[in-house]
């Protein structure tokens, strides 16, 4: 569990310090100014105004964001310490917290959470299923074809996926992550449809057969047909679903309780079950996000829940728990219920190995909006609380190539505040959305500019904190859709212009059978030139896209009957047109 109190402040030596001492310490740390003028400053709780001084800067602040002069005064300055720091005189920390859950329960003042499928319907961003990458699913991730070895399942350009199967009606929602190779796909009538490799069960089909194209799914869950799907989720080899009623079904692999269905076991589960809280109490869920061996939901509150593995701190509460089970072989507490995250946490910038994170003041009260898990990470983004208030992001678990943001590769086992997601730059430009790679990270503003840290391809330098992909700020694109996969990212724009770029050898990047297998730098995809896409969805050697206008792919190549068939002269005279 971590403190709830102010850290201490960190000195040369060995020597510790009183309390009054600390709070001297964490205040120059937070008004950058001198120890000497911050006791001049409690001396006189303010009322003087800060001493003439000029403001210092440390090695350690973020060296991309420049400190601006707000025009606050020194007693201000001194409230909003105090109060962000709970150090009123008589009043701990644990009582604010207190209170704020109190505050909370008699008075919700958030907006409801809306649904996957309730965004996609008011955005209006349903559409004609396309993808790019393999349909050999058995070979993904397994064996490298070379150029004769390619078949009619390798689809190595955006192509209209099997349009006869939804009957007329555009999908809304796809579902495919950067582990997996199966993937969901739900139309506009809350239909699911899936295809992929299945051999844990994970097409919730009730068999283990690898299915090529979309299919419908049906299940034997109690009064499915009268339900509709509104959220998809898929991990490594399990998948989740959320209907119309906020109730939660699971199907696949289970030996980390990523099912969250009360129990743990190797036994592979192909039908589809009912998830399960831990508390006993019923919550209606609205959003869910899987990683690997691990799943996040949210409930219309905006509260967390997580099940499934804790390995590297993916359930983010507090603790992997690991244990031997031999002499030779490690075990961790997993969990096998959707249990509730409350602990939203921060650390100072100079924190020390070992040092707890402290518990935010307001931690109670945090609701989030957005979520999605890279292979052993999450990244959530808070619901905004009123207009122009700040919009925080977290993120917790595995921390490689600096996935997390913190600038360090270390794991996070609370939900920790993106503390570089801040300031002037973001107060009419909040972040709205997120995304998450294998080892990468996304978030989406509401200019549409999109901030990228982490790594996704197996050669260059991570980048270790939150950086805007200037390629598209700098030539004034707003990102409307964008995903990241195992290798590879994608990013469309409302120009109707789509760039992707990463490793590619199945065909995931769009660039044609003649095109490029990787590319360290945004490329075209010139087959979805001027195509209006809602979502996008990346998943283990594949790419979903949902175009918008039917009369966009027109001429477009199409999957069906087992091939490709090509558009021919129509798509030529799309292309010369374009």
């Amino acid at each position: 569990m971590p403190k709830r109190s102010r850290s201490a402040a960190r000195g040369a030596g060995g020597g510790g310090k009183s309390a009054d001492d600390k709070t001297v310490v964490k205040l120059s740390h937070t008004l950058s100014i001198s120890e000497e003028e911050v006791k001049k400053m409690i001396e006189s709780k303010g009322n003087d105004g800060p001493p003439p001084t000029s403001r210092r800067g440390r090695s350690e602040a973020p060296k991309e964001v420049k400190k601006e002069d707000t025009g606050v005064s020194a007693s201000s300055a001194w409230a909003d310490f105090m109060d962000d720091e709970g150090a009123e005189e008589g009043v701990k920390l644990e009582s604010k917290v207190s209170k704020a859950a109190e505050l909370v329960g008699k008075n919700n003042k958030y907006l409801k959470v809306k649904s996957d499928s309730m965004e996609k319907e008011e955005e209006g961003r349903e559409g004609i299923l396309i993808q790019t990458g393999t349909l050999d699913w058995d070979t993904v991730g397994r064996s490298k074809k070379n150029a004769s070895e390619v078949g009619t399942l390798d689809i190595m350009e955006p192509t209209v996926l099997t349009r006869s199967v939804f009957g007329g009606r555009k999908v809304r929602l796809v579902a495919a992550s950067c582990t997996s190779c199966h993937s969901f796909a739900v139309d506009v009538e809350g239909k699911l449809y899936g295809w992929g490799r299945n051999e844990a069960g994970q097409l919730g089909n009730g068999e283990t057969k690898t299915v090529t194209t979309p299919t419908l799914v049906e299940t034997n869950a109690k009064n499915w047909s009268n339900r509709k799907i509104v959220s998809v989720a898929v991990g490594k080899s399990h998948s989740v679903v959320l209907d119309d009623l906020g109730e939660g079904w699971s199907v696949g692999k289970n030996e980390h309780g990523q099912l969250g269905i009360g129990s743990q076991t190797d036994a592979n589960v192909l039908t589809w079950k009912q998830m399960k809280f831990q508390d006993n109490k019923v919550s209606k869920l609205m959003k869910v996000a899987c990683g690997e061996n691990f799943t996040v939901a949210l409930n219309e509150e905006g509260i967390v829940f997580t099940t499934g593995l804790s390995e590297f701190g993916q359930l983010g509460n507090g603790e992997t728990g690991e244990y031997f089970v031999t002499a030779s072989k490690l075990a961790f507490t997993n969990e096998s219920k959707l249990t509730q995250r409350r602990n939203f946490v921060r650390r100072d910038l100079n924190f020390r190995e070992g040092d707890e994170p402290e518990v935010l003041v307001d931690s109670m009260e945090v609701r989030i909006g957005s979520i999605a898990c890279g292979k052993n990470h999450t990244v959530a983004i808070e619901c905004q609380r009123e207009k122009n208030a700040p919009v925080r992001v977290f993120t917790w678990g595995s921390g490689n190539y600096g996935c997390l943001g913190h600038k360090v590769q270390k794991d996070e086992h609370y939900p920790r505040y993106v503390e570089t997601i801040k300031g002037p730059m973001f107060t009419s430009n909040q972040p709205v959305h997120c995304s998450a790679g294998s080892t990468c990270t996304m978030i989406r503003t509401s200019q549409g500019h999109v901030y990228y840290w982490g790594k996704h391809r197996s050669v260059g330098e991570a980048q270790m904190y939150p950086l805007i992909l200037d390629f598209l700020a700098n030539n004034g694109h707003e990102a409307r859709a964008y995903d990241a996969g195992n290798s590879h990212v994608v990013i469309s724009t409302k120009e109707a212009i789509t760039v992707s770029y990463g490793q590619g050898p199945y065909g995931e990047l769009g660039f044609g059978s003649e095109g490029a297998k990787s590319s360290s730098q945004p490329s075209f995809i010139d087959t979805l030139n001027s195509v209006k896409v809602g979502s996008i969805a990346c998943g283990y050697g594949h790419t979903l896209v949902l175009a918008e206008n039917a009369e966009d792919v027109e001429g477009m190549d199409a999957f069906e009957g087992g091939k490709v068939v090509k558009g021919g002269a129509e798509k030529g005279a799309k292309k010369a047109k374009a």
